[in-house]
């Protein structure tokens, strides 16, 4: 996790994006398949950002090469996303192909058997995903066999609207920034008429909730979860929770922040009402796209951190890739479809256009960690951010089964507004993981 940043992608993808196009369609090209088939796929790519164009790009160059229909259903990765999968497949209404989440989010469909792991795929198709480096699949926790094929990884760290911080009068934090120098910062922007931080606690608590968590971790407790009261975990979760309720009742938030939706705090950030926006890496090609050119006025810094944790020790990592339903895989008709339709969005130059893009770590043997375009001042800020970093561990809330999830996310709002104590909703947290076991 610790390699540096040392690719730069050609001039011609640098000239590509820059004239507002996408990349080059990947030079290995799929050819007809014997029988018309129709897949129904699902991604986290939606909207109207670079990655989710690029990928429509990719499906469409799919179809007209191999005459395989792509039905598509893809969404923004949310709760309701991820329920919605879920129900999917308890149902038979699931995808053939899906680009999901890893970890407890994918647990519960293959404890019931509802994907094919890596080894079932290899054994009729046995060079299916070898261009991908070892260390970046993630073992289920269930079998410990691989269940999806990851592509580019993700980083979670906070945006910079620089227009904001200037009319505020304060410094953008960097990586010596400590956290009391923060809370003054967002003081001083609070009384200049700006919201220091934007975000929905309503809809997304969980940026800030991992890095609340892992601010007040000590012995590497920010990735694991409280088992009792008082162990480490549970002081870590405790304290992480009171911070994050100091913070809001000092109004260093939008007044509506318990209510509002993702896609409306993160427009008062885009439209300089708001100076900080704690995000994952995914939020670049949203910000190339609604800004274009003017995206000079944002950047990407480190969370301050506090005496538990460096401000350049990040959360990130591999969360996601790309399965195969035990349904598709049982029709003879689409199993070698789905195949090359996985095959061919795991290919290297695939992979490599999104990794570019966000300046997530790919997952492809032999590349570099991250690919750097040099493109825009936030791609620059981010390349500059990732070459800083000490630490990389993975979000601690992909450890928690979604039924406990859910809940424990809801409650965030009653937390900070200070309806529901922290201890209550901790010790609520810990039956359900007890009951669930």
């Amino acid at each position: 996790m610790k390699r540096k940043l040392i690719a730069i992608i050609s001039l011609i993808a640098m000239v590509t994006l820059l004239c507002g196009c996408q990349f080059m369609e990947p030079a290995k090209k799929q050819g007809p398949v014997a029988k018309k088939v129709t897949l129904n796929v699902t991604t986290t790519w939606s909207g109207r950002n670079i990655a989710s164009q690029n990928y429509q790009k990719f499906v469409s160059a799919f179809s007209k090469s191999t005459g395989v229909e792509i039905v598509d259903s893809s969404e923004t990765a949310d709760e309701a996303f991820k329920q919605r999968i879920i129900a999917d497949f308890q149902v038979g209404d699931e995808p053939d192909a899906m680009y999901f989440f890893t970890g407890n989010d994918a647990d519960a469909l293959i404890k019931a058997g509802k994907v094919v792991s890596l080894d079932e795929i290899r054994e009729i198709y046995p060079d299916f995903a070898n261009n991908i480096q070892d260390e970046a699949f993630q073992v289920s926790d269930h079998d410990g066999k691989i269940y999806s094929v990851p592509t580019y990884g993700y980083w979670e760290a906070m945006y910079v609207n620089f227009d904001v911080c200037e009319a505020a009068g304060v410094e953008v934090p960097d990586e010596n920034t400590t956290w009391d120098e923060f809370m003054d910062i967002c003081e001083k922007i609070k009384q200049a008429g700006y919201i220091p931080i934007s975000a929905s606690i309503a809809s997304e608590p969980h940026y800030l909730f991992e890095y609340f968590v892992y601010n007040n971790s000590v012995n590497g407790s920010q990735g694991e979860l409280p088992q009792k009261i008082g162990d480490d975990a549970y002081n870590a979760w405790e304290a992480g929770l009171t911070q994050f309720r100091d913070v809001y009742q000092d109004g260093y938030f939008s007044p509506d922040a318990l209510f509002c939706d993702d896609a409306t705090s993160f427009n008062r950030f885009l439209n300089n009402e708001a100076a900080f926006c704690i995000s994952g890496s995914w939020m670049i090609p949203t910000i190339l796209a609604e800004k274009s050119s003017k995206a000079t006025n944002y950047g990407v810094t480190f969370v301050p951190g506090t005496a538990a944790r460096k401000n350049t020790d990040m959360i990130g990592g591999f969360s996601s890739g790309w399965y195969i339903s035990r349904k598709a895989w049982d029709d003879l008709d689409k199993r070698d479809a789905v195949v090359r339709f996985v095959e061919y969005m795991t290919q290297n130059s695939i992979i490599e256009s999104f990794a570019t893009i966000t300046l997530g770590a790919t997952s492809l043997k032999g590349k570099a960690q991250y690919m750097d375009t040099t493109y825009s001042t936030i791609q620059k800020s981010a390349a500059s951010l990732l070459e800083k970093k000490t630490g990389l561990v993975p979000a601690v809330q992909d450890k928690v089964d979604a039924t406990v999830r859910s809940p424990l996310m809801d409650s965030i709002q009653d937390i900070v507004s200070g309806k529901t104590p922290v201890k209550r909703v901790l010790d609520k947290f810990i039956e359900s993981e007890k009951r669930k076991n």
